[in-house]
């Protein structure tokens, strides 16, 4: 996925998501493209943006008090990512390469007994990579 994304800035640099999810669910790639095919066969492509990006789905069945409330802070505080609004960095748990990324979903968790919660499924969306003079 590195290979092809630029480097883009985060609009929130204070802190990255590096919580380890459990799995890494699915990886999508896109494109701001419109197809556009014709009766006589042939096509167009409008493009409305010449970047990819990616939407990576992420997992975490069980999750501290501590990593789920790092996790909330994220999404929920009006200073950090607020939601979908601004940009932050992300940490693959594979590559280990740090990216630029948005919220792509709402946050759902899951309470169990005790401390133990967990995060279903969330979304991010990978718009690029986190520039190496940072």
């Amino acid at each position: 996925m590195h290979r092809y994304l630029e480097e883009i800035q985060a609009d929130y640099e204070g802190e990255a998501l590096d919580v380890m999810p459990q799995r890494v669910m699915n990886v999508s790639s896109e494109a701001l493209q419109e197809i556009h095919e014709f009766i006589d066969g042939s096509r167009e492509v409008v493009e409305f943006s010449e970047n990819d990006y990616f939407d990576v789905e992420l997992q975490w069945s069980y999750v501290t008090e501590a990593e789920s409330d790092h996790i909330k802070d994220l999404f929920y505080n009006p200073f950090k990512a607020k939601r979908f609004k601004r940009s932050f960095y992300w940490k693959h748990p594979i590559d280990g390469e740090f990216y630029t990324v948005y919220f792509q979903s709402n946050l759902r968790e899951q309470y169990r007994a005790g401390p133990i919660r967990g995060i279903t499924t969330l979304t991010l969306r990978v718009v690029g990579l986190k520039p190496t003079w940072e």
